[in-house]
């Protein structure tokens, strides 16, 4: 069973790594907000994105995509309202 704490992507938060201005703790920040931090986690480990090239969150985020790109995908996705892009 997942554990409540957002571990995994808040590795990329410690290290202070900024994606085109775009902090990536910002990025998780809103990711928890909207998801939660338990279903965030799952979202960003497990659901792949077309708009990503098949790849999940995290996946794209590895590979350099910039986090703004990634949320915005996650938005379209997920159906997230304008007024928390």
């Amino acid at each position: 069973m997942p554990s409540a704490t957002f571990t995994r992507p808040v590795e990329h938060e410690r290290r202070g790594r900024t994606v085109v201005g775009v902090r990536l703790s910002e990025f998780w920040e809103r990711m928890r907000d909207h998801f939660g931090p338990v279903y965030a986690e799952s979202v960003a480990r497990d659901h792949v994105l077309a708009q990503l090239s098949g790849r999940t969150v995290e996946a794209a985020l590895a590979a350099g995509v910039e986090a703004k790109r990634v949320w915005r995908a996650v938005c379209e996705e997920f159906e997230v309202p304008r007024a928390r892009r």
